[in-house]
């Protein structure tokens, strides 16, 4: 699974439910790649290295989104 800078973009924009979503189909592919490669009908490698970046990317999108989002209730709490 390749993921491009607008695909991520996209996926931003969509929230934390679409940024999740795409996560879990990152991971089932990547676990359909590696069962692929141990039974021997799989030989490249790189599709599986493109799925863990991809994977990371999203995971790092979904860290930073939700840091945003409980931050203005953290200093609304501070306010108090």
């Amino acid at each position: 699974m390749k993921l491009r800078k607008n695909d991520l973009q996209e996926l931003v924009k969509g929230g934390t439910k679409a940024l999740e979503t795409k996560l879990k189909e990152a991971k089932l592919e990547l676990a359909g790649e590696v069962l692929k490669f141990k039974r021997g009908e799989v030989k490249n490698l790189r599709s599986m290295k493109t799925t863990r970046l991809a994977i990371a990317k999203v995971m790092t999108k979904l860290q930073e989104s939700k840091l945003t989002v409980s931050a203005p209730v953290a200093e609304k709490e501070e306010a108090k």
